[in-house]
């Protein structure tokens, strides 16, 4: 498995993909998911790519979804989402502990990630 997705209860966004995989090129992860958008008025995700670049500035993308359920990929924009939805993310990689210590992030890294 190379991403996950979950949904959240957000105005803006319909969820968080987090890129489990380090070594895929993002664009290579994301072609291949369609989202189901026919209910929601909001048309854009969250990619956590925590994983590939730690925790920084560029930990966060938005992208935005298209009629087709579709991820375009040329819509991205670094962003700093709220606490919460960082709460969030951070708990989706507690989830798959594994990939952290297999990952290439450092020990602070994960343990930051971890007990966040």
């Amino acid at each position: 498995m190379k991403i996950m997705y979950h949904k959240i209860a957000d105005h803006d966004f319909l969820g968080i993909v987090t890129i489990l995989d380090y070594e895929t090129a993002v664009k290579e992860c994301l072609s291949e998911l369609v989202l189901c958008v026919q209910d929601y008025s909001q048309r854009k995700i969250i990619v956590d790519l925590a994983l590939k670049v730690g925790i920084s500035k560029y930990r966060f993308v938005e992208y935005k979804v298209t009629d087709d359920g579709k991820i375009a990929i040329n819509s991205s924009r670094y962003i700093t989402p709220s606490s919460e939805i960082t709460q969030i993310a951070n708990g989706i990689i507690g989830k798959r502990k594994e990939l952290l210590s297999n990952s290439m992030l450092s020990k602070a890294t994960q343990k930051a990630l971890l007990h966040s």
